[in-house]
């Protein structure tokens, strides 16, 4: 499995989740960290990190043996390119064996129409179109070569740039795309940055998660205790803006 921020920094501190194991502890902490303990299943459910770290830790298990290695994409040039792209643009990545690359929320409109010319057509969603360098950055770079800012462009270059948008959108088009950032449980999207889930933990699942992450932050506790050093732990910062996201948000 391969996993992703839109930060060559983050991507660096996720290096150090190299296992399935490595995963659910990065969830369980996230959960923990934002009140998970004493919460009723709706505030958890409410909550937008707590959520997602909760349905990680429930579906990992299906896309991820315990054996199987967890992988991070290499440093970009074009940093803050988003996640997915970074995923699908990296040397490890192999279209034969993984799934096409998706989020805890559909792709921007521009890695959509990214996505959509490379092939890969799975899902009839698409967030908004975030008009920024990083969120442009493979319509930038098939233009320019190399990456830039968008007031370093050139009045041909951004010619040229929405003339390939537009190209890009005729295809997309043609599959019956939605634009929303989030399909919420009416059925709807949204561009509202904290919404509602499309799917969330029932009653019975969310006392059984809760449960086990409360026993493992338990006994790694107890670990820590009796173990006569251990090494620091990197903390993954949390993200500023949607154009930050990282892969718990």
């Amino acid at each position: 499995m391969i996993v992703s921020s839109n930060s060559n920094a983050v991507n660096r501190s996720l290096g150090e989740l190299t296992s399935r194991a490595d995963l659910k502890a990065e969830a369980t902490a996230r959960a923990l960290g934002h009140g998970l303990e004493g919460m009723s299943r709706e505030q958890a459910m409410a909550d937008r990190v707590v959520r997602h770290a909760m349905k990680l830790y429930d579906r990992i298990g299906t896309h991820l043996a315990e054996a199987g290695k967890v992988l991070v994409p290499h440093d970009v040039a074009f940093d803050g390119k988003h996640a997915e792209i970074r995923i699908e643009q990296d040397p490890q990545y192999d279209k034969t064996t993984h799934e096409a690359p998706s989020g805890v929320k559909a792709p921007c409109l521009a890695c959509k129409l990214y996505f959509t010319g490379q092939g890969y057509l799975e899902g009839v969603q698409a967030g908004p179109m975030w008009l920024s360098a990083v969120a442009l950055s493979t319509q930038i770079e098939a233009t320019t070569g190399a990456p830039a800012k968008i007031d370093e462009l050139t009045d041909v270059q951004i010619a040229a740039i929405a003339k390939r948008i537009a190209a890009q959108y005729a295809v997309m088009a043609a599959h019956h795309v939605a634009v929303g950032s989030s399909l919420m449980k009416s059925g709807k999207t949204t561009l509202l940055h904290d919404a509602d889930s499309d799917s969330e933990l029932d009653d019975d699942k969310f006392a059984a998660i809760s449960k086990q992450m409360l026993a493992r932050t338990k006994a790694d506790r107890v670990g820590a205790a009796s173990a006569p050093k251990r090494l620091k732990r990197t903390v993954i910062p949390e993200p500023d803006s949607d154009e930050e996201l990282d892969p718990f948000a």
